[in-house]
């Protein structure tokens, strides 16, 4: 039947725990942090937080390893977000752990707004500084908030 070719060959949702675990590895394994971002791709200020974090990958990446959780399409989402519920995330939120879960700074239910975004990086950087945050925030301006 067609329920059953649709349901046979749907691509396979993500799984959030095992993102969350993999994330956490590859952190505690290259002496990283974890950013999570938690969106949901119908409210347009998580996909432009979502933009602004794949356009400034390369950088980011140097501190973090990037962890996004989709509330609307990812299973075991509740499951995956156990270590920051008392956070109590809503999404858009953004949050930094380190290797160890342990929340270094967050931010939730925000409007993706540079200054956000920004005081978040300015309290969870180790390896990027402050010039280059900065630098980062005046490319974005120029390029409309990307």
């Amino acid at each position: 039947s067609i329920e059953n070719l649709i349901n046979n060959n749907a691509p396979t949702k993500p799984d959030a725990v095992e993102k969350w675990k993999t994330a956490f590895k590859t952190a505690s394994q290259d002496n990283r942090r974890v950013l999570v971002l938690l969106g949901n791709p119908k409210q347009k200020s998580s996909r432009q937080l979502r933009r602004w974090i794949a356009h400034h990958e390369e950088t980011l990446e140097k501190d973090f390893v990037l962890l996004s959780i989709d509330s609307s399409f990812d299973l075991r989402v509740d499951e995956a977000l156990a270590a920051v519920r008392d956070l109590e995330l809503v999404s858009p939120a953004i949050a930094i752990l380190d290797a160890d879960q342990r929340v270094v700074t967050h931010r939730s239910k925000f409007p993706a707004r540079q200054a956000a975004i920004q005081q978040v990086l300015e309290l969870g950087c180790q390896n990027i500084k402050g010039d280059e945050i900065k630098r980062i925030f005046s490319q974005s301006a120029a390029t409309g908030g990307q």
